[in-house]
């Protein structure tokens, strides 16, 4: 649904063929759509700016549909309509993970599908994450790092942490504090609680060596993720930068309906999950706030919370009150 309502706005290929510009979306997807448009520079130095390079998941996934659609495509950018497709698909495979979890969690599919189409109906799926932005891929990896430790599955967090560092560099740091803050809420035994301790560090240390590896080639020199989020550093006051986030209108059209909505069945969720997303959404505001990212702080902090507000509506819809409480509820 979301793929054809979006398709009729796809742009023409006069304006889309020009140089990248500034814009996030060429920056960060061109140089693997489109191989005219220039790629890293080679100097560390440039971190800063160049960090968006290293986003590839979305690209590696819409470039195939790129290097069929250009052959076929006359009336639309195929660049364009490549990004639509490989973010649809992060997109719907977001809502299925979410619907499962629904499941799981209130033991009524009808809630877990309402809570998938609820997610997709929001302001943050139509307006970014199928425009062409990588945010679909970090949502979808979120929301199945959720799955896994909704599912006491703390072995396969590793596995996440490494795809997580061809998503996007962010995703570590939300990741690393959601895991972090559901493994305090869960309560486990103490002889579990080691292992499962083990299992995150080993997630964080996969994900630092994956994001070391993508940067040191994209660079051409050793490259290690302090040094790129050192980069990535705005030098403006913390203090007014948390402001600026809080108080731009922009930021609050992605909650809304959410916020309001949502947090009156947020106690149906697992004490874990609630815990975990507080703790997420902390992570993305200060670093959004370090690289002084204004209204684009919201992008982050949905992918952490959006999930969880779209369940708790569901719920809250379907007046179902949830018979399943698990991991420290």
């Amino acid at each position: 649904m979301r793929w054809f309502g979006f398709y009729s706005s796809l742009p023409r290929p006069v304006w889309a063929m020009r140089p990248s510009s500034a814009t996030t979306r060429d920056e960060s997807t061109g140089f693997l759509i489109r191989p005219s448009i220039t790629r890293w520079s080679g100097n560390p130095r440039t971190l800063g700016r160049e960090n968006i390079r290293g986003r590839l998941l979305v690209p590696f996934v819409a470039k195939p549909v790129y290097l069929v659609a250009r052959n076929y495509l006359k009336s639309i950018d195929p660049a364009i309509f490549a990004l639509l497709l490989a973010n649809s698909f992060f997109c719907a495979l977001t809502a299925t993970i979410l619907a499962s979890v629904g499941k799981r969690i209130t033991a009524d599919r009808v809630v877990g599908l309402l809570g998938a189409t609820l997610y997709l109906l929001s302001f943050a799926i139509s307006n970014f994450y199928v425009a062409g932005m990588v945010d679909s891929s970090e949502a979808c990896l979120m929301v199945a790092l959720t799955w896994l430790l909704l599912k006491d599955e703390w072995r396969w967090l590793p596995l996440l942490g490494v795809v997580g560092a061809f998503a996007k560099e962010t995703f570590l740091p939300l990741g690393a504090l959601f895991a972090l803050g559901w493994f305090f809420a869960a309560g486990f035994r103490q002889s579990v609680r080691w292992t499962r301790l083990g299992w995150v560090l080993i997630f964080i240390l996969a994900g630092s060596s994956g994001l070391t590896v993508l940067y040191s080639i994209l660079a051409g020199a050793l490259v290690w993720p302090w040094q790129v989020a050192a980069h990535l550093y705005a030098g403006a006051n913390f203090g007014r930068a948390l402001v600026k986030i809080l108080t731009a209108p922009s930021f609050w059209y992605f909650f809304a309906w959410l916020c309001p909505f949502g947090i009156w069945r947020l106690r149906s969720l697992p004490r874990a999950w609630l815990v975990a997303a507080a703790m997420g959404t902390v992570a993305a505001l200060l670093m959004s706030a370090w690289r002084d990212a204004g209204a684009n702080a919201a992008r982050p902090i949905f992918n952490v919370i959006g999930p969880m507000l779209s369940l708790s509506v569901a719920i809250l819809i379907a007046r179902t009150e949830t018979p399943l409480k698990k991991a420290g509820d």
